[in-house]
């Protein structure tokens, strides 16, 4: 099994990523633990473990399913800093959007729901340091009752 196109490209905050697309047909799921991603450096199993997964929820039966591999570069310091920073925006906005709708009901509850809701969510989001490589993993299936999706993210940190 052989990967059918690999590609770079650049992403947003200048996040390289390569890109690996290949098609498995059910014959091949058996070979899939022999895949080797070089761009995730140590942690190509990692990456192989979780597109078994992924392979394995899409149940293509006899159908081929299409997967693309992204794994990015090591982010720099900045790329890490500007993606943690994210995070508080994302929490906010959610913290926002729950406590605004609940606060025109019931004031105190709306306000003190919006306060804890923010950093609760934040805490939820990973947090990124200089060196991690981020991979996402997409597989589609069509036919049957119609295309089919399914997506998984993974975090391969610089310092376990």
């Amino acid at each position: 099994m052989q990967f059918e196109k690999t590609y770079q490209v650049i992403a947003n905050r200048g996040i390289v990523l390569d890109v690996h697309e290949l098609t498995i047909h059910p014959a091949d799921r058996a070979r899939l633990a022999t895949l080797d991603f070089t761009s995730a450096r140590q942690a190509s199993y990692r990456v192989t473990e979780t597109l078994i997964q992924v392979y394995d929820r899409m149940q293509a039966k006899g159908r081929p399913c299409q997967i693309r591999v992204s794994i990015s570069k090591a982010l720099t310091r900045e790329q890490a800093d500007a993606l943690n920073d994210q995070r508080g925006y994302v929490g906010a906005l959610i913290s926002t959007a729950i406590g605004v709708p609940v606060g025109l009901v019931a004031p105190i509850t709306g306000a003190a729901l919006g306060v804890s809701i923010g950093p609760l969510v934040s805490s939820r989001l990973p947090t990124y340091h200089m060196g991690d490589r981020m991979v996402y993993i997409e597989a589609t299936v069509s036919g049957g009752i119609g295309p089919q999706r399914s997506s998984q993210s993974l975090i391969i940190q610089a310092r376990p």
